[in-house]
């Protein structure tokens, strides 16, 4: 039961973390954000964990305004986003540990947890 209790208050602080430090459960900081998800992605080798958000909205041409941020994580672990845009580029690249890293005009964004073996699915 403790265990349980810990996690609990520990995704409730991961939580906040991302929203810019509001309440949990409380829209994101930036209000005109419409969607937003936060999740804890794993790697499969290790096991190490890695919790990253993301929030978005429509453009009105068909893809999507917002932004990525990574905000916690076990030792030894990276971040990779990829991006595919409107244009028809792809951006693939490392993240910096609690930094936003904004976009405009994507169609799909995607990120993803790596140790020094192997990485997870794109999320």
């Amino acid at each position: 039961m403790h265990f349980r209790r810990s996690a609990v208050v520990v995704a409730a602080a991961i939580a906040m973390t991302l929203a810019g430090g509001e309440v949990a459960g409380a829209a994101p900081s930036q209000p005109h954000f419409t969607k937003y998800r936060v999740k804890t992605l794993y790697t499969p080798t290790k096991g190490l964990s890695a919790d990253v958000g993301k929030w978005w909205k429509k453009d009105g041409h068909g893809g999507y305004d917002g932004h990525l941020k990574w905000a916690g994580a076990d030792a030894h672990v990276s971040v990779q986003m990829k991006i595919y845009w409107e244009s028809g580029r792809v951006t693939q690249k490392y993240m910096k540990f609690g930094k936003n890293y904004p976009y405009r005009g994507a169609l799909r964004v995607y990120m993803r947890a790596c140790d020094n073996v192997s990485c997870s699915r794109w999320w």
